[in-house]
C-alpha cells in the first residue's frame, strides 16, 4: 500500500486500499487524472501505472491472504509414522559406551553452551550499522516526500538550487513549474528535469549539449520504524530513508535469547513484504531480504525456531538455529566443518525426546551415535530434533610408530620409528648427545604390545665407540633417556668468606689455587688481614678418626696482584677459604648530640669505652637553660630505643654507674628546662599545669577537675621526662614531681572495683548481728 501511496503524490494525500488485481479499482481513475494534471506523458504514467500494480500483487503474494503466519514453534511435533523409515539407523548408546565421555544431565543447558553463533554481530558499538543519511545512494534509490535535491547547471547557463521534495512528491523550480519526482530513482529524475528544463534553457536538447545537469542527493527524508518481537531493545527508531532491515535491527540489539536469527521479518500494510535470515549474511555474505525501509515499517523477530548445540572438535562450536529442511550435514557447515583432529566415524547426539515418544517409567533422554563420516559424504542423513547436544569427539591422541630420545641430546623430541632402528641411529637423529653426556649406563623404556613396560640399560660410552653388541635395536614407542654427568655427579665447589669483595661459593677447576680464587672473589677489603689465609680441609677418610678437618696457614701479601705469581696453593674439592679482618681496625663511632648543649652535633667516640660524661664535655656542656634531670638517650643497636639514664648524677659523679659506656649510633638529646607537669587519664579535665615546686600528685589531680568515678586511684603512676616512672604507694608518701612530668591515672577494667551496694547490706547485717548479741548478753546479766 505504501508504494500506491508514493506513487500517487501528485495532490492525492491518502487513498483507500488497493482492490484486488483485475477488480475494478475506483482509486485507479483518480491516480490516472492526478498524474495527467502534472502533464506526465502516456508512457511515464502507464509504467507508474504497471509499478503500483507489481507492488500491490507483491505484497499479496508475500503472505497470503493478508495474513501473517503464527511464529510460535510447534511445541508437540506431530507422531512418528511407525511404518516410514528414518534415513539413517539410530541406536542408543549402551551405558558403558567408550566412545564419548558419559552424556549430559536430561536436555542441553543453553546457559552453559558456547556462543549463540551470530550473537556478537550486534555486539559492536551501533555507529558500526548506522544509516547513511548523506553520501551516495545506490541507484535503486527512489526519491519520496521530505528527500532534498541538488540541482546543478553549468554552461551557457550557471545555477545551483537545492529544493525538498513535497507532501505531494513535487519540487518547484524557476522557470519551469512544478515536477513531480515522487517513485523516481535519482537517474530517471535527472533524465525528467533535463527534459523540463531544456524548455527554458536550449543548451540542454542541442546536439552537442552546451548546457550540463547534474542532480544529486542532499538530507534524506527520515523514516519511523518499529521493531519488536524478541529483541534486545524493542521499540520505534527514527532513520533516513535509505536503512534496510539491518539497520534497524542492529539499533535495537539484534535477536534477544529467545529471538530468530533465521526467520526477521518486514511487516507493512498488514502484511510481510520481506524475510531476512541472518545466517544468509554470516554464512554467505548474501543480504537477501535486506530491503530497504519505509515510513511505519514493522520489523517482528519471532521465538527462535529448532536450535541445537555443537561442541567439540569442529571449527566453530556454537548454539546454531535450524530451518525446516536442514539435517546434520548443515549443521556441520554452518559449524565450519570438522577439524583435522575430529573423530569421522561417529559423532554423539544427546537429545530430549519429544511428549509423543516419551513412555511412562522411561527415561526421558537417550544418546544417538551418528555415522559422521557417511553423512558428510551424503550416503546417509540424520534429522536433528530442537536442544539436541552435538558432541563432536576428538580423534584417539595414539601415535603410530615413532621413538623418543629425552635428557642430554642436542635436539630432544619424538622422531619415527624405522624398521631395523638401533640406540645409535635415534641418538643421531637427535644431533647427538653433548659433550658432558655420561659415557656410562642409560636406559630406555619399552611399551611391549599389551602396553606393559620395562626398562632396558646400555653403554653410551660403547655405543659411541660403535660397539654393536652394545647398540640396542630398538621397537616402536621406546622412550631413551640420556643423563648429564652432572644429573649423577656433585660438581666440585670451594668456597671462600670473609673480607673480601664478592664471599661465596665457586666452582672448582682443575688446578684451582688460592690466589686464582681470591681474584675471582674481587680481592681483599681495606679492613682485611692480608699476611695468610687460612684454609680447611675435609680430613683424608684413612687419617684420625677423631678429626673432621684439617687447616692450613697460606702466606699471600697485600701485594700479591702485583707480583709475577700468585699463591699457588693448590685448593681441592671442598675446601673453604676464610680471610680475617684485622683485629684492632674499624671505622669510627659516631653519636649524635642535639638539644640544650654548647655545640651540638655529630662526635665520634675516640676508644671504645668513652662515656656519656665525656662526650657532654666535648659539646662544651650544658647551657643555662639545661634541663639534665630530663635527659634522653636512644640506642640504635639491636633496636633498643629509649634507655633511662641519669645525666646529672652522670656529671657529678663520673665514677658512678649512671655515666654509660657510649655506642655507635646513639643519640643523646638534653632538653631545656620545663615549666609544666601534665595530667592525663581517668581525670574530669586532663591538661598541663605550670610547675609548682613542692606540690605533690594529688593538687595536680584536683586542679583538673578531680578522679573520675572510673579512676583506679591506686594505679595512678608518675612517668618523669627521663622515662624512669614511679609508681603511688599506700602508706607511703608520693614520689617527688619534677618539671615535665607527666601524672598518668588509668580507670577501671569493667567489672574491677567496690561494689557499694553489698558493702552496705554486709554492714547492715553485722550490725544487726551486733544488735542481737547484745541484747542477748543484756539480758542473761540482768538476770
Amino acid at each position: 500500500m505504501k508504494h500506491f501511496v508514493a506513487l500517487a503524490l501528485a495532490g492525492v494525500v491518502s487513498l483507500a486500499p488497493a482492490a484486488a488485481p483485475g477488480a475494478n479499482d475506483p482509486n485507479e481513475t483518480l491516480l490516472r487524472t492526478t498524474l495527467e494534471g502534472q502533464g506526465l506523458p502516456a508512457a511515464e504514467i502507464e509504467r507508474l501505472m504497471a509499478a503500483r500494480e507489481a507492488a500491490d500483487g507483491t505484497l499479496g503474494d508475500a503472505a497470503g491472504a493478508n495474513e501473517i503466519p503464527d511464529p510460535a514453534r510447534a511445541l508437540i511435533p506431530p507422531p512418528i509414522d511407525p511404518g516410514a523409515a528414518d534415513s539413517v539407523d539410530v541406536v542408543p548408546v549402551a551405558p558403558d559406551s567408550t566412545l564419548l565421555a558419559p552424556p549430559p544431565p536430561v536436555g542441553a543447558d543453553l546457559a552453559k553452551a558456547p556462543p549463540r553463533f551470530g550473537a556478537d554481530l550486534f555486539t559492536l558499538p551501533t555507529r558500526a550499522f548506522e544509516p547513511p543519511a548523506y553520501g551516495p545512494i545506490d541507484p535503486g534509490y527512489r526519491l519520496g516526500p521530505g528527500d532534498e535535491i541538488v540541482l546543478d547547471v553549468w554552461g551557457d547557463v550557471v545555477l545551483r538550487t537545492a529544493t525538498t521534495i513535497d507532501r505531494q512528491g513535487n519540487v518547484m523550480l524557476k522557470d519551469v513549474g512544478q515536477v513531480n519526482l515522487a517513485g523516481s530513482t535519482v537517474t530517471e529524475a535527472a533524465r525528467r528535469l533535463r527534459g523540463r528544463l531544456g524548455a527554458a534553457y536550449s543548451g540542454l536538447a542541442s546536439d552537442p549539449p552546451t548546457t550540463f545537469l547534474e542532480l544529486s542527493l542532499g538530507r534524506l527524508r527520515p523514516v519511523k520504524v518499529f521493531v519488536v518481537g524478541e529483541v534486545a531493545r524493542p521499540g520505534g527508531y527514527d532513520l533516513s530513508a535509505a536503512s534496510t532491515v539491518f539497520h534497524a535491527l542492529y539499533l535495537a540489539g539484534g535477536p534477544g535469547p529467545l529471538g530468530t536469527f533465521r526467520d526477521v521479518r518486514v511487516v507493512r500494510g498488514n502484511r510481510v513484504v520481506a524475510t531476512l535470515d541472518v545466517y544468509d549474511y554470516l554464512l554467505r555474505g548474501v543480504r537477501a531480504g535486506d530491503v530497504r525501509l519505509e515510513n511505519d515499517d514493522t520489523i517482528f523477530v519471532p521465538v527462535r525456531g529448532k536450535t541445537v548445540i555443537a561442541r567439540g572438535e569442529i571449527t566453530r562450536p556454537g548454539v546454531y538455529e535450524l530451518t525446516e529442511g536442514e539435517t546434520f550435514a548443515d549443521l556441520v557447515r554452518m559449524a565450519g566443518g570438522p577439524t583435522g583432529r575430529t573423530h569421522l566415524v561417529r559423532a554423539r547426539v544427546d537429545r530430549v525426546l519429544p511428549p509423543s515418544r516419551r513412555a511412562p517409567g522411561e527415561p526421558p533422554a537417550v544418546t544417538l551415535d551418528v555415522p559422521l563420516a557417511d553423512v558428510l559424504a551424503g550416503r546417509a542423513t540424520f534429522e536433528l530434533d530442537d536442544l539436541d547436544d552435538v558432541v563432536f569427539a576428538p580423534v584417539p591422541a595414539d601415535r603410530g610408530e615413532f621413538v623418543v630420545v629425552r635428557g642430554n641430546v642436542w635436539y630432544p623430541s619424538t622422531y619415527e620409528f624405522r624398521p631395523g632402528m638401533r640406540v645409535a641411529d635415534a641418538l643421531a637423529a637427535a644431533g647427538g648427545v653433548r659433550p658432558d653426556t655420561f659415557d656410562g649406563r642409560a636406559y630406555l623404556v619399552r611399551t611391549r604390545p599389551d602396553l606393559t613396560r620395562e626398562t632396558l640399560t646400555f653403554d653410551v660410552g660403547r655405543v659411541r665407540a660403535g660397539d654393536l653388541d652394545a647398540n640396542v635395536p630398538l621397537a616402536a614407542r621406546d622412550e631413551i633417556s640420556i643423563r648429564s654427568r652432572w644429573e649423577l655427579f656433585d660438581r666440585p665447589t670451594v668456597s671462600i668468606a670473609g673480607a673480601v669483595r664478592n664471599p661465596g661459593e665457586y666452582e672448582l677447576t682443575d688446578g684451582l689455587t688460592v690466589g686464582e680464587l681470591l681474584v675471582q672473589a674481587g680481592g681483599f677489603l681495606e679492613y682485611a688481614w692480608t699476611d695468610s689465609v687460612e684454609v680447611s680441609r675435609v680430613y683424608p677418610e684413612d687419617g684420625d678418626a677423631r678429626r673432621i678437618a684439617e687447616t692450613f696457614r697460606v702466606p699471600v701479601g697485600d701485594d700479591f696482584l702485583a707480583r709475577a705469581e700468585l699463591p699457588a696453593f693448590a685448593l681441592q674439592n671442598h675446601d673453604r677459604v676464610f680471610v680475617r679482618r684485622q683485629p684492632f681496625w674499624e671505622l669510627q663511632r659516631d653519636v649524635r648530640v642535639a638539644g640544650a648543649v654548647m655545640y651540638p652535633g655529630t662526635y665520634s667516640l675516640e676508644s671504645q669505652t668513652e662515656r656519656l660524661a665525656t662526650v657532654i664535655d666535648r659539646a662544651g656542656g650544658l647551657l643555662e637553660n639545661a634541663y639534665p634531670e630530663g635527659f634522653q638517650l636512644f640506642r640504635r643497636q639491636d633496636d633498643i630505643g629509649r634507655v633511662s639514664a641519669d645525666l646529672a648524677r652522670a656529671l657529678e659523679d663520673r665514677g658512678s654507674d649512671a655515666n654509660l659506656v657510649l655506642v655507635s649510633g646513639d643519640s643523646l638529646y638534653v632538653p631545656e628546662r620545663p615549666m609544666t607537669v601534665r595530667v592525663s587519664g581517668a581525670v574530669n579535665f586532663p591538661t598541663s599545669h605550670v610547675y609548682r615546686p613542692g606540690k605533690g600528685i594529688g593538687w595536680y589531680v584536683e586542679n583538673s577537675g578531680g578522679y573520675r568515678d572510673e579512676a583506679k586511684k591506686s594505679g595512678t603512676t608518675l612517668v618523669y621526662s627521663t622515662g624512669r616512672a614511679a609508681k603511688v604507694r599506700r602508706w607511703r608518701p608520693d614520689p617527688e614531681v619534677r618539671p615535665g612530668s607527666e601524672i598518668v591515672v588509668p580507670a577501671k577494667i569493667p567489672g574491677e572495683g567496690t561494689d557499694w551496694g553489698r558493702v552496705v547490706v554486709d554492714i547492715a547485717s553485722v550490725a544487726a548481728s551486733l544488735a542481737t548479741t547484745w541484747l542477748v548478753v543484756d539480758t542473761i546479766v540482768g538476770r
